[in-house]
């Protein structure tokens, strides 16, 4: 009985083998066969895209002199304003993406922690 036994729990786990194999395989092909229908329909839409001209942004002739200018009345080393208070003042986005100054901490305060969580 025992022989039976070992005999038929050998071929239980050989179906099993036999079976998880099979399954692997099917899921491997289902995948090969999704990547190549996304792949198809990515080119198909870069195919449609080819044609349809790209956004362009033109500056007028009048915007042309004001940038001119405004770079001749430039200093090389001078920053954009606000650029000294902005580095000054630390800031903490809160979850709804407004910025907080008060909660910010002092700068070089010890035992302080930064979340980056989303």
């Amino acid at each position: 009985y025992k022989a039976e036994a070992d005999k038929g729990m050998s071929e239980d786990a050989k179906d099993s083998r036999e079976k998880a194999k099979r399954e692997r395989e099917e899921a491997v092909r289902k995948r090969r066969e999704e990547r190549e229908r996304s792949e198809e329909k990515i080119e198909a839409d870069r195919e449609k895209r080819k044609d349809v001209p790209a956004d362009k942004v033109e500056i007028s002739g009048e915007g042309s002199a004001l940038q001119k200018e405004a770079s001749a009345d430039k200093m090389p080393d001078e920053k954009a304003p606000g650029a000294d208070a902005a580095a000054k003042e630390p800031v903490i986005y809160t979850r709804s993406g407004t910025a907080d100054t008060a909660a910010a901490p002092v700068q070089g305060a010890k035992g302080v922690s930064v979340d980056c969580s989303v």
